[in-house]
């Protein structure tokens, strides 16, 4: 069935994301002597952040094939400068201020400054923002159901015997 098909597919990329987000910080702390203010808060929100955009990945290679995958490239080039991660949003052109609250990267990097540099500090509406992004793993489901189903004939069932 789709959804078995699916739960395959989604097992290992959620595993992957799962493992790549643990050991990304489990790195930085180890190698680079990171310290953020709240630790556990960190892993759980590398995981979910990174669980989330291996959803989104998923549904627009599925989705859309070759052009989906452009499509994120294209995404995640405009993610980079709307997000205020590498320049301040004040030192951005207009249009980057204007996208700049609709960009899933603009919550990871807030997300992220918040649980390296303040304690006790929330991060509901970034945890929110992401697990609407992982709920796209279900429109993913639907997505596997319609390509594993059998192409329907051309010619209908009516017609098949009319030869004989």
């Amino acid at each position: 069935s789709g959804f078995k098909y699916w739960l395959s597919k989604a097992s290992v990329w959620f595993t992957v994301s799962t493992i790549a987000s643990i050991v990304m910080i489990a790195s930085l702390m180890f190698f680079c002597d990171f310290a953020p203010q709240q630790l556990l808060m960190i892993f759980i929100f590398a995981v979910i952040v990174g669980a989330a955009s291996m959803a989104l990945v998923t549904l627009l290679s599925i989705v859309c094939g070759k052009i989906g995958e452009f499509l994120l490239l294209v995404f995640m080039v405009i993610n980079l400068g709307g997000s205020a991660g590498t320049y301040p949003l004040e030192n951005q052109v207009q249009f980057f201020k204007a996208i700049h609250p609709f960009m899933p990267f603009t919550y990871s990097v807030d997300g992220f400054r918040k649980v390296i540099s303040m304690s006790n500090v929330s991060l509901n509406t970034e945890i929110i923002v992401f697990v609407g992004l992982l709920l796209f793993a279900v429109i993913n489901h639907s997505g596997y159901n319609h390509r594993i189903k059998k192409p329907t004939p051309l010619i209908p069932q009516a017609f098949e015997n009319v030869n004989e």
